[in-house]
């Protein structure tokens, strides 16, 4: 129950919204769907944040960020596999006639 209202506070603090909660053997996952500048607001806000300008106050690389990243590509692999495309690309093949 703790889990679902810290949930429901991050939910509320960075203006998300809660999509998918999962508490299982004391470890709590949480999907929050948020945009691009909640994200930001929310990186900024630990102490961390950087601007489409560059960085502020020696802060450390867009973490977040590129972890949003990994994940999205992740994803889409894992679609990709899903359809049967896991192979890669493979390029279309035309005959070649024969000569008697």
């Amino acid at each position: 129950m703790r889990s679902l209202r810290n949930a429901e506070a991050i939910e509320q603090a960075h203006g998300g919204r809660v999509i998918d909660r999962d508490d299982e053997n004391g470890v709590v996952t949480v999907k929050i769907v948020v945009t691009k500048q909640q994200l930001r607001q929310m990186v900024a806000s630990t102490g961390r944040g950087w601007s489409n300008s560059g960085l502020h106050h020696l802060a450390a690389p867009p973490r977040m960020e590129q972890l949003l990243h990994v994940l999205r590509r992740r994803h889409m692999k894992r679609a990709e596999a899903e359809k049967g495309h896991g192979s890669g690309w493979r390029p279309a093949l035309q005959s070649i006639p024969e000569e008697n």
